[in-house]
């Protein structure tokens, strides 16, 4: 595995005209597969598109910049002929980076990337949920319902802990939290005023609390 994206790309172009006995004499067109990945690639970088283009000219990637104000953003293609299917969205002055899959007409949102973390989406287009975010300080936080009712239902902490929550969506209450050490602590009330009310220990014993 080539931890460097283009020289993997290059790497699997080397490979494709070996394959094929080429000495120059035979234009090698790199696999879709091949350059969406590259574009994935948080390392990717518009400015190895024109060798892209040269060594595989049927199927290239292509860099536009459109828009105005905060909604003017860098445009990646993947472009067979005139036709290009949008990989990813990159907001020039926000710097949020929006990533999709699917061919053209049909690209749905998998990925948004902000400074803080990662939002990730599943779904046709148009019907995309958000279903997990990764943020910067280590934590993964799960969601689950219908669109733009996406409410967290799971975070898996940085100290290897877990908490669970139940709630609708912007109502979230913290419920259970269950430590790396193997103790389960329970929650009751509602949002920011949760207060432990059972702690059960890996030995089997149960501790009790009341008050706020």
């Amino acid at each position: 595995r080539f931890e460097d994206p283009l020289f993997a790309v290059a790497m699997r172009l080397q490979i494709a005209q070996h394959c094929v006995g080429s000495v120059g004499t035979v234009s090698v067109t790199l696999s879709e597969d091949t350059l969406r990945r590259y574009a994935a690639d948080r390392r990717a970088s518009a400015d190895h598109f024109p060798w892209l283009a040269r060594v595989s000219p049927a199927l290239r990637l292509t860099s536009e910049v459109e828009g105005a104000g905060e909604r003017r953003a860098e445009v990646w293609r993947l472009l067979r002929g005139e036709n290009g299917a949008q990989l990813r969205l990159r907001f020039l002055q926000s710097g949020q980076v929006k990533h999709f899959e699917g061919e053209r007409g049909a690209e749905r949102k998998v990925r948004k990337v902000f400074a803080s973390g990662t939002v990730h989406y599943e779904g046709e287009r148009g019907a995309e949920l958000k279903v997990r975010s990764e943020l910067a300080n280590g934590e993964v936080h799960y969601y689950e319902g219908e669109r733009g009712e996406e409410r967290n239902v799971r975070a898996e902490m940085p100290d290897g802990s877990v908490q669970h929550f139940e709630g609708e969506k912007g109502a979230e209450r913290k419920v259970r939290i269950e430590s790396a050490n193997g103790s389960v602590a329970y929650y009751e009330s509602e949002k920011g005023a949760e207060r432990a009310v059972r702690l059960e220990m890996p030995n089997g014993s149960v501790q009790y609390y009341e008050g706020e």
